[in-house]
């Protein structure tokens, strides 16, 4: 990756929807450049996915999971993924192991499903804080 390339993730970083035509006049380059860039990232991994942010009032929540003695953290972790609500989810260092961060509806909502991931046998133990405010 070269510094044109990290200017472009730059711009997309910001706004996923930013038109070709405008990052290519804004870095002196012609549309079709951004465009073959842009392709070749996606098909290297270093773009995963485009998305949205939806402006809306959810409640967002991070819930560190510790897993038993030999138990497969990356195993748990991918359950986790799959569980609804779940936006990412890290394997970390430190007293837990395991990361997740939740966006859902309401409490009541979160509430089922930070007794799902309670459900998941290899887990020992969870911690969960609430997201007040997003800068």
């Amino acid at each position: 990756m070269d510094p044109l390339d990290a200017r472009i993730l730059e711009i997309l970083r910001h706004n996923a929807r930013t038109p070709f035509l405008q990052i290519a006049r804004e870095l002196g380059v012609s549309e079709g450049t951004i465009r073959i860039r842009v392709k070749k990232l996606t098909e290297k991994g270093v773009i995963k996915k485009f998305t949205i942010v939806v402006a809306r009032s959810t409640t967002k929540a991070l819930i560190d999971v510790k897993v038993g003695v030999n138990v497969s953290t990356s195993t748990v972790a991918s359950r986790i993924k799959n569980i609804r609500g779940v936006i990412s989810v890290f394997e970390i260092s430190g007293d837990y192991d395991i990361v997740a961060l939740l966006e859902l509806e309401s409490i009541n909502e979160l509430n089922e499903v930070i007794d799902e991931i309670r459900e998941i046998e290899e887990i020992s133990s969870t911690r969960t804080s609430l997201i007040l405010k997003e800068h």
